[in-house]
């Protein structure tokens, strides 16, 4: 009798411990996600480097299943310090996947701007770092990387890269999923105007969000802002990562990197900040 009373314990506790990882029987998806690195071969390069080298530290120091990069890997797009910037990240352990920013291909075009992305800077980038947009699968999760510099450019790379958009939104049944890429699409409200540099053009913006809301996105990941901002819409999280470079504020530097969960019932963050130690914003 009480063989059999320990045997049905057991097993309610190996049932109660496969139901505790997720409903699909398998455990939710752990991804370091951070952004602006500023590799460069300029004054703060010592310093940039050790800065992202902490971060490294305590990536891995957490076991990820996956590392995300949210964009300006490197600050001038040059040749040398794309090398800098796979020479540094090999040190991580798991997986990394990342997109570039408008320090590596130039910024997004604007009516009457300044020069920005071009076929050159973007082909150039592609040749030394890889694809600049992806729809890939870790872990259980879908994440889709997109050049946001790219978006409303005309260029013949957004129109590949939208090709690729178009087969990923229209699949049926998707894995949960992740939007990666380097502006954030809004940082007050999903109808804020254009024109300006730190967020998308409304035209892409709303085309965007429009196809996430069908495509199983449980969150859309960016940088670019150096801080934290979190942002929802229509059950969409919105995650913006500061840099783990430098910050914008003086004084106030907000650098970290953030742990997600993901799986099919959900999506959650946890922020990690990096240590000051008095160091300057830039």
């Amino acid at each position: 009798m009480q063989m059999n009373l320990n045997r049905w314990l057991g097993g309610c506790f190996l049932a109660w411990l496969v139901a505790g990882t997720t409903a699909s029987g398998a455990a939710p998806a752990r991804i370091a996600f951070f952004s602006d690195l500023h590799v460069n071969r300029g004054a703060n390069q010592t310093l940039y480097a050790q800065r992202l080298d902490r971060a490294v530290a305590e990536i891995n120091a957490a076991h990820v299943d996956l590392v995300l990069l949210g964009g300006d890997l490197t600050e001038n797009g040059t040749a040398p310090e794309a090398r800098d910037f796979k020479r540094q990240i090999k040190a991580l352990q798991a997986p990394v996947w990342f997109i570039p920013g408008n320090h590596d291909v130039g910024n997004k075009l604007l009516p009457g701007g300044k020069p920005g992305v071009s076929f050159r800077r973007v082909a150039d980038y592609e040749m030394r770092l890889g694809r600049s947009y992806f729809a890939r699968e870790q872990s259980g999760v879908r994440v889709l990387g997109i050049n946001s510099a790219l978006l409303g450019s005309g260029l013949i790379q957004e129109n590949r890269m939208n090709r690729l958009l178009e087969r990923e939104f229209a699949r049926t049944n998707p894995p949960p999923t992740l939007i990666l890429l380097h502006h954030p699409p809004f940082q007050q409200w999903a109808t804020e105007p254009g024109g300006v540099y730190w967020n998308l053009e409304p035209s892409p913006r709303a085309d965007l969000l429009s196809r996430a809301r069908q495509a199983n996105v449980q969150a859309i990941l960016s940088g670019h802002l150096h801080k934290s901002l979190t942002n929802t819409h229509e059950g969409i999280t919105l995650l913006t990562a500061p840099s783990v470079a430098f910050g914008l504020v003086k004084g106030k530097p907000s650098r970290g990197w953030y742990l997600l969960t993901v799986d099919g019932t959900g999506f959650q963050h946890e922020f990690h900040p990096l240590p000051d130690s008095n160091e300057p914003s830039r």
